[in-house]
């Protein structure tokens, strides 16, 4: 799942969830053009490994 929020600042707060296992959070991105086409760029320092569900005994 991509969840995109645009903060007070102006930038905007990426999160990339691939449950039950990852979040990457993109703090700081931007809107920015590339080859004439508007796109959001950002970068990310760390991956955090999310809860994992305890399997059924």
């Amino acid at each position: 799942m991509l969840e995109m929020r645009k903060k007070a600042d102006g930038y905007y707060q990426i999160d990339l969830t691939d449950s039950p296992h990852w979040l990457i959070r993109f703090e700081d991105c931007e809107l920015d053009t590339e080859d004439g086409r508007q796109c959001i760029t950002g970068w990310c320092n760390q991956a955090e490994p999310l809860a994992v569900e305890k399997e059924a005994a």
